[in-house]
């Protein structure tokens, strides 16, 4: 395995697990996958990427279903990337999402393992940030 040589301190900084503010932030959908989900049901798994403060990257799975919990979010997801069109055609895959600049809305999932982002929303990238 290849590692990246690290001090106790660098180690330590990175180990932190960051979660930020509720709220919209810039990001970009580097990856896209289609896989199923655990029930068998069609499913598109996002990789997307937005800087923090110190412009590191801050890298967040998402996954778009098209069932009555993620219609809405799959939608927004289809505008945000332009691939509105397909969407309503019925056929969006994989290929549609890569290298588009998105706004994401993140909201903080509280588990017993701890505090961590989520993706709620999309929405097309702007120059300011939205408020909500």
């Amino acid at each position: 395995m290849k590692v990246t040589p690290r001090s106790e301190a660098e180690a330590r900084k990175v180990s932190n697990k960051t979660v930020r503010k509720d709220g919209w932030y810039p990001a970009r959908i580097t990856g896209a996958s289609e896989k199923p989900t655990r029930r068998g049901h069609e499913m598109i798994e996002l990789v997307a990427e937005s800087p923090d403060s110190e412009e590191n990257g801050f890298r967040l799975l998402d996954w778009l279903t098209n069932n009555s919990l993620g219609a809405q979010k799959l939608r927004h997801a289809a505008v945000a990337v332009g691939a509105l069109s397909k969407y309503e055609a019925g056929k969006i895959d994989q290929s549609d999402f890569p290298g588009h600049d998105v706004d994401v809305k993140l909201a903080t999932d509280k588990s017993k393992f701890g505090n961590r982002n989520v993706i709620v929303d999309y929405a097309v990238a702007a120059t300011e940030s939205k408020k909500g």
